[in-house]
């Protein structure tokens, strides 16, 4: 334990619940509250910080297929809904709706689970904000009514 600490400067305590398959993609200076609870599949970057409070009691608890960017912290009794994106640099300090991207100091939903009627089929797809072929790229912000917040 010491030896992990001391050759990666990450601190995750064996007390920590974790789920399967966790992915630690760059595992420097991350350190994880003792009581946190993080689900299957879970993706954390380096500098990642999830940690308690002095006025809020309580460690976060992130859901199953959640992927944390480098730099994110998320601090106090917060939950992270599975499929969840923490951007980059963030500072999470409310609970995060499931397939929600958060991104800011401090952290705000930007996307929840966008979705686009396509043709004559009625199936529904996921917007592409990258892709030059689709009409919605681009304008799926809060205005948009591709935005639907669960």
């Amino acid at each position: 334990h010491l030896g992990v600490q001391i050759t990666t400067g990450s601190y995750i305590p064996r007390e920590v619940d974790i789920g399967e398959a966790p992915h630690l993609i760059h595992h420097f200076d991350i350190r994880i509250h003792p009581q946190a609870k993080i689900g299957d599949r879970v993706g954390l970057m380096h500098e990642v910080t999830i940690a308690s409070t002095m006025h809020r009691v309580g460690a976060p608890t992130i859901g199953n297929d959640v992927f944390i960017g480098p730099g994110a912290k998320i601090i106090g009794p917060v939950k992270i809904g599975d499929g969840a994106v923490i951007a980059p640099n963030s500072l999470v300090i409310s609970n995060v709706p499931p397939k929600a991207t958060a991104i800011g100091v401090p952290a705000k939903i930007r996307r929840v689970d966008l979705e686009l009627k396509t043709g004559s089929t009625g199936k529904k797809n996921k917007a592409n904000p990258a892709d030059p072929q689709d009409p919605q790229a681009g304008k799926a912000g809060e205005d948009s009514p591709a935005h639907k917040v669960s």
